[in-house]
């Protein structure tokens, strides 16, 4: 590769992001180095969300979160570690992406989405959803909404996942969780790979939604159930605990000998 070509590529950091390319042409390359993008939720699917953006090459990522790292964060948040117990999730992280020397610009909000006013949301190409609450993401749908913005939307429980993207002055995540419990607090089991799995599909959409590349996620939702049919049954009725309206549609759109339908 040509010297200028590296540098063109990461705006001075050599090939970086050498390996992006043929996947993205390096029009697209630079493109998304000019991107801002915001993550709403810096724990389970936000962690692996940051993380996959900077490395994408994402240029200036803005950081939402108002809470600190627990011990019983470790067991699927990528950036929880004895280390950093009780530091704001969303510091750490920025800490971790400034790490790593890709340039990429970090902005911080240790505190609620609700509580930061405009300015949180100020030239941003992208919402991407993390946060754990049907109520704390009905509010921010209704936000992107009245102002546009795509918010790509990502939930996990267990073994089941989901993600959609909101476009436009639409209501995709008041379809979803209009029957939601406004007090009830996410308390569900929640396992490293299904985190991992929902956040990389949500980083896919993020990059689509940049580049112009059309998605079948565009005002829908997609669910993923990477089980064999026998366990089914008993994790459908502990998710229906938790998400009982999502499971009433996974119920009507997935066949009981699927194992896994996706497509990124």
């Amino acid at each position: 590769m040509a010297e200028d070509d590296k540098i063109s590529l990461n705006n001075g950091c050599g090939d970086i992001f050498a390996r992006n390319i043929t996947t993205f042409s390096r029009e697209q390359q630079k493109l998304i180095q000019h991107c801002r993008v915001t993550v709403i939720g810096c724990g389970g699917l936000g962690g692996y969300v940051i993380e996959e953006l900077a490395r994408t090459g994402v240029g200036s990522l803005t950081l939402c979160d108002p809470d600190t790292f627990s011990v019983t964060n470790i067991n699927r948040q990528l950036n929880a570690k004895p280390a950093s117990l009780g530091r704001n999730k969303a510091r750490v992280a920025a800490k971790r992406i400034e790490s790593l020397g890709t340039s990429t610009k970090v902005t911080v909000f240790p505190k609620r989405f609700q509580e930061t006013g405009q300015s949180l949301f100020n030239r941003t190409e992208v919402v991407v959803d993390c946060v754990d609450t049907g109520a704390d993401r009905l509010e921010l749908g209704r936000i992107c909404s009245a102002q546009s913005i795509p918010l790509v939307h990502g939930a996990v429980s267990g073994w089941y996942g989901q993600t959609g993207v909101q476009i436009g002055k639409t209501d995709l995540i008041n379809k979803l969780y209009s029957h939601t419990e406004p007090a009830k607090s996410s308390t569900n089991s929640v396992i490293a790979c299904t985190v991992a799995l929902v956040a990389s599909i949500q980083v896919a959409e993020t990059c689509k939604i940049l580049l112009g590349i059309p998605s079948p996620l565009k005002n829908n939702c997609q669910r993923y159930i990477p089980l064999i049919a026998e366990h089914r049954a008993e994790l459908e009725e502990m998710f229906l605990d938790f998400f009982p309206e999502l499971m009433q549609a996974v119920r009507e759109t997935c066949h009981r000998e699927d194992v896994l339908h996706w497509k990124i």
